[in-house]
């Protein structure tokens, strides 16, 4: 039926043959009120939990040992809320960001929301921290890839073929890197939708596998060893450590664990990006964001607590920087846990790799465009060149050429690490001190210094931005520090491990 401009509310309703109330009506309000706690909700929290989990669980349980139970227990609370904190304050600061600018969807990333609030200069170190954060886990799982192979392989069975144990780590390293490199060339990351829950689900098996060694096998003193035979209890202690020697070599091992723990509770990077897909009423609902926050990190905690303490009650002191490596190659729980593991990094790497990626396309497209004459630039600013990305976000020629030399380098390292047995604590170590303190610390700090609630240098704005610069400060040097000075003499040891 066609109507005039002119057309009445009633005329309309009655050649309709409807009532204003009848739900049929076309002019009848559909928009109800909905409550911020809905399935959107809990999308966004498993959002915040799935950018979380990875590989950094394997080392929960070594940090757990270094510091101590109770030490370690308390930290990993303590940075629980200080991470739970600083999500709101992302989320706010998205919020108000949004509101400065004409296009919402001009502030949907991290990179976008530190240009807006913090400046360019804000903004170009946050990316480097991106693309170092990126390269330096995309290492990591690369590593858990290789670690899970040679902890299945006995020396008898590489005398057998005449490999040397380092040889066959290295040939296990360039077989991780064939799935890694064809993963890295897709264009898009939603075609990475499906691996999510998969990677839940694996790192659920795995808290399950250790709890259940713990339950059944406990590190008693009389008899405290690995399936490898390392014990479990140094000279002279009688039980598992509740707190760190008072010396200084147990302050640093706490200082050891800090990154550690920071490490596996980043999950900040991906914050601006979950906050953009939320509907607008979870975005405006203050009480909504905060519980999505609460309930993310929460559920992250319910898992990294329990393989943690668990990880110290069956194995002491003799806890490995990857856990798994402390079963035995006939273990055939912990060789399925193994595997999970594998699928996990496999998931994990791309998605580490995607945001570095995108930082590393801009400046080349930067690149290009002040390689050419000024005439074909067109005076236009950058805005307006964007606009002609290719669909997909990138160039199919950028996407192969990039993943080759990304793979190629990741490749390098990770080799450099296995012929210097420098383990995956090291590497998580070092992330966890300078991305991990930036990211979850120092930069939201910041933000709440400029867009937090209050006034402009009221206490209400220093006082949280002042406590989580210094810490942050604080876990960035320390742990820098700490992972430093432990690689002189990883390189005077080589890596010489071998497996029963």
């Amino acid at each position: 039926m066609i109507t005039t401009r002119g057309d009445s509310r009633e005329a309309l309703l009655a050649i309709n043959a409807v009532t204003p109330e009848d739900p049929r009506n076309p002019l009848t309000n559909k928009d109800t009120r909905r409550s911020c706690l809905d399935g959107d909700a809990i999308t966004a929290s498993l959002s915040f939990v799935n950018a979380a989990l990875g590989a950094g669980v394997l080392a929960y349980p070594f940090a757990f040992s270094a510091a101590g139970l109770v030490v370690a227990a308390s930290t990993t609370l303590f940075i629980g809320c200080l991470s739970t904190f600083s999500l709101c304050i992302i989320m706010h600061s998205m919020q108000v960001a949004r509101s400065r600018v004409l296009a919402a969807s001009s502030v949907s990333s991290f990179g976008d929301l530190v240009r807006e609030v913090l400046g360019p200069k804000g903004s170009t170190f946050l990316e480097v921290l991106i693309v170092g954060n990126g390269f330096g886990a995309c290492v990591g799982y690369i590593e858990v890839i290789e670690d899970a192979a040679d902890s299945v392989t006995s020396d008898a069975r590489l005398s057998s073929f005449h490999i040397s144990r380092k040889e066959f780590r290295l040939i296990a390293l360039c077989v991780a890197a064939l799935p890694c490199f064809g993963l890295s060339c897709l264009r898009s990351i939603e075609a990475l939708k499906y691996s999510a829950a998969a990677s839940v689900i694996a790192v659920f098996f795995v808290v399950g596998t250790l709890l259940y060694q713990a339950i059944e096998n406990p590190c008693n003193p009389n008899a405290c060893v690995d399936e490898h035979g390392a014990h479990g209890w140094d000279e002279g202690t009688s039980g598992v450590a509740l707190w760190p020697t008072l010396t200084i070599a147990g302050l640093l091992r706490v200082l050891k664990a800090l990154p550690l723990i920071a490490f596996a509770l980043q999950m900040h990077i991906q914050c601006p990006a979950v906050f953009d897909a939320m509907p607008a009423r979870l975005q405006t609902c203050i009480s909504g964001r905060r519980l999505i926050a609460v309930a993310a990190v929460g559920l992250v905690l319910c898992l990294y607590l329990p393989i943690g303490i668990a990880g110290v009650v069956r194995f002491g002191q003799a806890t490995e920087p990857d856990v798994l490596n402390n079963f035995g190659v006939g273990d055939q729980a912990a060789n399925v846990a193994r595997a999970c593991m594998c699928l996990t990094a496999l998931a994990a790497f791309p998605a580490q790799h995607f945001p570095a990626r995108t930082v590393l396309y801009k400046v080349w497209k930067k690149v290009r465009r002040c390689c050419k004459p000024a005439d074909l630039q067109n005076g236009l600013p950058e805005e307006e060149l964007e606009r002609n990305a290719p669909v997909g976000g990138l160039s199919l020629c950028f996407a192969l050429t990039e993943a080759v030399l990304w793979n190629a380098a990741v490749l390098g390292v990770a080799g450099f690490a296995v012929l210097n047995n420098i383990k995956l604590d090291i590497i998580f170590q070092l992330l966890g001190a300078i991305v991990g303190a930036s990211v979850i610390l120092i930069i939201p700090g910041l933000l709440w210094a400029r867009v937090g609630s209050g006034r402009p240098g009221s206490l209400v704005r220093l006082a949280p931005s002042a406590v989580l610069i210094i810490l942050g400060l604080f876990l960035m040097f320390t742990g820098t520090f700490v992972s430093l000075q432990e690689l002189p003499s990883l390189f005077e040891k080589g890596g010489n491990s071998t497996k029963a």
